[in-house]
């Protein structure tokens, strides 16, 4: 009788342990705002977004699925707030096997009033769009498949942020950054 209670609790213990885990993954899903991969609609040859629009890329934050995903980072901070501080560090990166959505790769806040950022990117599946914002507004495109530095002025005490739009796309992607 004993041993019977005992395998009964074990039971619904683990039934509760499930659930919850179960719930967890749930609510995880659901607070990213993406639960599936977006469908890459024009094709092999054509890497430019489909889906996600060049508003949406602009202005959302962080929200994205991935398989396969790898971030790494090095080198020091600057002063970036609690939301973007895993990726305020001089040289950012990320490989994916397949992503869709919208991932902040770096974030800069700065005294300084200029910088130097490398970007090199690889699209091999999917689509793929990478851009520069300051203080919430679009900057510039990075072109897609190579390796661009581009100088930035007139930064000190803004946010500078290198955001990709991926749909269904195999990725790599580093972000360096030099501060005089």
């Amino acid at each position: 009788m004993k041993t019977t209670k005992i395998v009964i609790f074990s039971v619904i213990g683990g039934v509760i342990a499930l659930l919850a885990c179960v719930s967890l993954l749930v609510f995880f899903l659901m607070r990213s705002g993406l639960t599936q991969q977006i469908e890459d609609m024009n094709g092999p040859e054509d890497t430019s977004l489909a889906s996600i629009t060049f508003e949406e890329l602009v202005s959302s934050k962080s929200h994205y699925v991935g398989t396969h995903f790898y971030h790494s980072e090095d080198g020091g901070q600057t002063q970036v707030d609690n939301i973007f501080e895993d990726v305020d560090y001089d040289r950012c990166s990320i490989r994916c096997k397949q992503i869709s959505g919208i991932y902040i790769l770096h974030a800069t806040k700065t005294d300084a009033n200029s910088m130097t950022l490398t970007v090199d990117s690889t699209c091999t599946t999917g689509n793929m769009e990478i851009i520069i914002t300051i203080d919430g507004e679009y900057y510039q495109h990075v072109t897609t498949g190579s390796q661009q530095t581009i100088s930035l002025d007139d930064i000190a005490g803004k946010l500078v942020l290198v955001k990709v739009g991926a749909e269904s796309a195999e990725i790599q992607v580093a972000a360096e950054r030099v501060i005089p």
